[in-house]
């Protein structure tokens, strides 16, 4: 069973590949029958592609994992998730002419009503016919189908949800396609390391470590692989998972994200709310504020204008909120954990406030702990355009670092972007990517420019 929609147009939300959201919320009418059970279902998502001469185009696959609330008297609202753009959009006429009677009319039919919902047959027929004609887009159709709307409980789950999000962040610092992670899948060892459930996407991954990413720090090789390369074809990130404790010791995940170009980068730890609300400042998490203090010591005086930050921060505290209880993890989420954004230096005059006090003596930060933070989008705007970030480390730095990292039982996400661009020559790439009639209406996960 399946749905079928069409539109002029897509959210850009649903359309950037630098988007953190890939879940599209549209009206569906209400009395349009519905998959009599179990979900969850695909959705084809037709829209108008601009500089084609086709009407509507096939550009879109994505999930429906429930039926929707009403939202009118007439309408009820569906949520696609796991939104995955084709390699090409297929035009209508192409895909009929792909498809047998009757499923040739079922599509027509939901074409020109803008709305459908088809049989299994149907739906195996459109799915067949987009494998015949874009024979890439198979193994991505099947991931889709075999997805689940449940959690998966493991040992792991805490530290690989955090370090994917750690992983995400990086990609969006660097204006990276994210869509690589949708091929996550839960690795068989609790033990392993958030990279393992990544597909390789060359032997290269294999060797990555002997390229100097980081001179004079080279990973301890397991029997799973540390090291995954992201690439447009022309820019390049290295993301490695550094061994910093034994598995089961392993209490959440840090990222550093660093710009080799730039010589700038940000650290960013993190640390899951309990109960969706607030985390105690234990010993633990004292230490680890003190380690960033340190840390936080190797960045210099700005020598241009091009170095100059908004204050000398780039350690940071992220307390996640996540939608799965503690030991499970949602493999299907695309999105960035909600959550606060802590500067350092903004922690330790937090803790001095009487809001941060709790019973017996505990002090806590939350939500509602705290006057300010920044959000995911804030934050990488900040991060993107260079007005947070480090200035004048350099790569042997960074490795002394990385060496710290075994104090923090975190697992390490060292995301080492290496493209070579200038801000100039960024800016203007990302303008030429972004339609003109697109720039006014951005999210503020589009922004130009990167340190």
């Amino acid at each position: 069973m399946g749905y079928l929609l069409a539109r002029n147009s897509l959210p850009f939300l649903v359309t950037s590949d630098r988007s953190d959201r890939d879940s599209y919320t549209t009206a569906f009418p209400d009395d349009l029958d519905r998959p009599p059970a179990a979900f969850p279902h695909l959705a084809f998502l037709f829209s108008k592609v601009s500089g084609r001469t086709h009407p509507l185009m096939l550009t879109h696959v994505g999930v429906v994992f429930k039926r929707g609330h009403r939202v009118t008297d007439r309408d009820q609202g569906l949520m696609i998730t796991n939104v995955c753009e084709l390699p090409k959009p297929i035009p209508t006429s192409t895909l009929q002419g792909a498809l047998r009677k009757p499923h040739r009319d079922t599509v027509a039919a939901a074409i020109s009503e803008r709305d459908g919902v088809l049989t299994q047959a149907a739906d195996d027929a459109i799915v067949d016919a987009i494998v015949r004609l874009l024979p890439e887009f198979e193994s991505t159709l099947l991931r889709l189908q075999r997805l689940r709307q449940e959690p998966v409980r493991s040992a792991g789950a805490d530290r690989w949800e955090l370090g994917l999000d750690a992983i995400r962040t990086a990609l969006r610092l660097g204006d990276f396609d994210t869509r690589q992670l949708r091929t996550w899948e839960v690795p068989d060892d609790p033990t392993a390391s958030v990279l393992a459930g990544i597909k390789k996407t060359s032997e290269k991954d294999l060797i990555a470590h002997d390229l100097e990413v980081l001179p004079g720090w080279t990973p301890q090789r397991r029997r799973d692989t540390h090291v995954r390369i992201f690439s447009d074809g022309k820019r390049h990130m290295h993301v490695v998972n550094v061994d910093t404790e034994e598995p089961e010791r392993v209490l959440g995940a840090d990222l550093i994200y660093y710009h080799v170009e730039a010589k700038s980068g940000v650290l960013v730890q993190y640390k899951k709310l309990e109960d969706h609300k607030e985390v105690r400042v234990d010993p633990h998490l004292e230490s680890q504020l003190d380690r960033m203090k340190q840390l936080s010591e190797f960045g210099g005086e700005p020598q241009s204008h091009a170095e100059w930050r908004l204050g000398k921060d780039f350690c940071y505290l992220k307390l996640c909120r996540t939608k799965t209880a503690s030991g499970e993890i949602d493999p299907n989420n695309a999105e960035l954990l909600p959550g606060l954004y802590l500067p350092l230096s903004y922690v330790r005059l937090a803790l001095l406030d009487e809001r941060v006090n709790g019973p017996r003596t505990g002090r806590y930060l939350g939500y509602d702990r705290v006057e300010r933070y920044l959000t995911n989008t804030l934050f990488i705007d900040l991060a993107k355009e260079g007005w947070i970030g480090s200035t004048g480390i350099t790569a042997e730095k960074l490795v002394q670092i990385v060496m710290e990292a075994p104090r923090s039982g975190h697992d390490l996400i060292a995301a080492i972007d290496l493209s070579p661009e200038t801000p100039r020559e960024r800016m203007q790439r990302q303008r030429k990517r972004i339609p003109a009639r697109k720039r006014t209406s951005q999210t503020t996960n589009d922004q130009q420019t990167l340190f």
